[in-house]
């Protein structure tokens, strides 16, 4: 067993082992430890109240990260090895470029995959403090992670004279909306950097296509 999910008067409540991700996660609102002593192991328990406040996409890496800690070695590289000879979508030609600052490896990966889908590809730095725009036209900032140091870095991009379209993705509460919105040039979103809506708009704005097009 990897992970449990339950709706108890109206909540859904999860419970995923998270040792790389625990951390940050734990800081949020909705997690906490699992109880009978098991959040010492990296077990953590998820509530939510309605529909809208679950991070879907975030929750699909937590049970991917939970399913790895769980799993025999056996069936993870047997799982792997046929996902890797599993055909694949042929990726469009890159016409486009664009910088990704995102902190977490396995959102990364995916925005990588659906921006590919649509013509653009994407250069994945962990920090502001790695960031080179070069000739990149747009650059994705996913605060999910590192929404201080995340909104720092739009509002530097916003003041600067940078030719870039500008995207904040990962926006979670009122706060952080109330503070982008401020800068007037980024375009704001809840879902994470790899999301479709996120990747559509990227490439749309670089004049790509979106995916299925």
């Amino acid at each position: 067993m990897f992970f449990t999910c339950d709706v108890h008067d109206g909540e859904l409540s999860a419970t995923v082992k998270v040792p790389r991700s625990g951390k940050e996660l734990l800081k949020r609102p909705y997690a906490t430890p699992t109880h009978y002593g098991m959040g010492k192991y990296g077990w953590v328990t998820l509530t939510f109240k309605s529909a809208k406040e679950v991070p879907v996409d975030e929750m699909r890496a937590w049970i991917e990260e939970t399913f790895v800690s769980m799993a025999p070695k056996k069936l993870i590289k047997a799982r792997d090895k046929g996902a890797a000879s599993a055909p694949k979508a042929k990726p469009k030609k890159i016409t486009a470029r664009a910088v990704l600052v995102c902190a977490d490896e396995l959102r990364s990966r995916r925005a990588v995959e659906e921006y590919a889908q649509r013509g653009v590809g994407l250069d994945v730095v962990a920090t502001a403090a790695r960031l080179k725009l070069g000739k990149a036209k747009a650059l994705v900032i996913d605060i999910g992670r590192n929404p201080v140091d995340g909104i720092a870095l739009a509002k530097k991009i916003d003041e600067s004279d940078a030719a870039v379209h500008l995207f904040v993705a990962g926006v979670r509460d009122a706060d952080q909306k109330r503070q982008l919105r401020e800068l007037g040039s980024a375009e704001l979103f809840g879902a994470p950097a790899g999301d479709a809506k996120v990747a559509d708009a990227v490439a749309k704005a670089l004049g790509g296509a979106r995916r299925g097009s």
